[in-house]
């Protein structure tokens, strides 16, 4: 069902009762501001896909997707959201993408998006987000990509993307990064993609954690504030394919 491009204010139960095998339903540029709580255990319980995109969501509830096993897909960017309860996604067993560009998101917490061990794709770009808890991906264990661009990161610690072993794309451009701990990227035995273009870096080290990935890596590293590359940080990257680092201040 497409509901695209219409004045709709709400998402109630009473639209969808009579489709209980609903699969993909389309509900982009409206005027929705909340959900009916428990509407998969009603309505939507064979609902894969689900598109509310571009409507004036403020907030996250946990109950808003309570039951909802089936869904794979689930696309709320171009919202208004600010805030994401804790263990919101905690039943979407089988999510396989989220997408929560272009909101209000400020923060990200470790219980936010906790039982996602299914999620493939995490889209958090375009957001106001400036900390990130540290082991807030730990159940991420099949993520392909994380999406993080456009944000007011500053800090990158240890344990910032604990859990995220499979992770192969790692979009961090255009945030306010200042600092990266040498052991941030350790986890991410299979990256192939680092972008960390038009950020705040004065300073690259020995990071000895760039030994652990793939021999395709690529790390992006362009249009930063770049005045000293520590010695031996070039000689860690032997195994990476590519890197570039034009337009700094060496």
């Amino acid at each position: 069902i497409i509901l695209d491009n219409n004045c709709l204010t709400s998402f109630k139960n009473s639209l969808f009762s009579n489709n209980p095998f609903l699969m993909d339903l389309k509900v982009g540029q409206n005027l929705i501001e909340s959900l009916d709580e428990h509407i998969w255990t009603r309505s939507l319980r064979s609902l894969k896909v689900l598109n509310l995109d571009q409507n004036r969501i403020k907030h996250l509830k946990h109950a808003y997707f309570k039951q909802a096993y089936s869904l794979l897909s689930l696309y709320v960017g171009s919202n208004l959201i600010e805030q994401i309860d804790n263990e919101t996604f905690s039943d979407c067993k089988s999510l396989y993408g989220l997408i929560l560009a272009d909101n209000r998101l400020k923060k990200v917490t470790s219980k936010q998006f906790s039982g996602l061990k299914s999620l493939n794709n995490l889209d958090l770009g375009v957001n106001q987000i400036e900390s990130i808890e540290d082991e807030s991906f730990i159940d991420f264990n099949l993520l392909n990509l994380l999406q993080l661009c456009s944000n007011r990161l500053r800090i990158i610690t240890e344990n910032t993307f604990k859990g995220l072993e499979r992770l192969e794309f790692l979009l961090l451009a255009r945030n306010k990064i200042e600092f990266i701990d040498n052991k941030a990227f350790s986890w991410l035995k299979r990256l192939i993609y680092l972008d960390l273009s038009f950020n705040n870096i004065k300073y690259v080290s020995s990071i000895e954690s760039y030994t652990n990935f793939a021999r395709s890596m690529f790390v992006d590293i362009n249009k930063n504030p770049i005045e000293y590359l520590e010695k031996g940080s070039i000689d860690s990257m032997i195994t990476i394919e590519g890197f570039v680092i034009k337009i700094n201040y060496l």
